[in-house]
């Protein structure tokens, strides 16, 4: 029984649309780096006293978890219908997009989420993703 949940797993993430896909493994991903996140550094702080950790080559705190949690399970809970893993893949795509653009003014979002170089490159590459996915065909050729 359970090999055959596991077949069928399998079977709802290679042969689902382009969007469900893309809601599956970047929301896995977000919410991975979310609670290792929170696990790094779980503080809340905002304004001049942000602190932060790196996780790999991102700055990391309590709010920028929490981002990469809410987002990765909406992802999440979209990826089961092709039409709302769309409509969950362009949201997302744009929020992080929107984040994007906010780096290049300014290293954090309204002095809570730190955004460093590279962490404008992630979001602006889950951004561009998302709304490429959300925007794309409902089922694969």
């Amino acid at each position: 029984m359970l090999v055959d949940r596991i077949k069928q797993f399998g079977h709802d993430v290679t042969h689902g649309s382009v969007a469900q896909m893309f809601a599956f493994v970047a929301g896995v991903l977000l919410v991975l780096a979310g609670i290792v996140g929170m696990v790094l550094n779980a503080d809340f702080s905002t304004g001049n006293s942000i602190a932060t950790e790196s996780l790999l080559f991102m700055d990391v705190n309590g709010w920028s978890s929490a981002l990469l949690l809410v987002t990765g399970a909406v992802l999440l809970v979209g990826r089961r219908n092709a039409d709302r893993a769309r409509k969950s893949a362009l949201v997302v795509g744009v929020v992080y997009l929107a984040l994007t653009v906010w780096s290049l003014f300014d290293n954090t979002v309204l002095g809570m989420v730190p955004i460093n170089d590279m962490t404008a490159i992630v979001y602006a590459a889950i951004g561009v993703l998302g709304v490429t996915a959300g925007l794309g065909p409902d089922r694969p050729n």
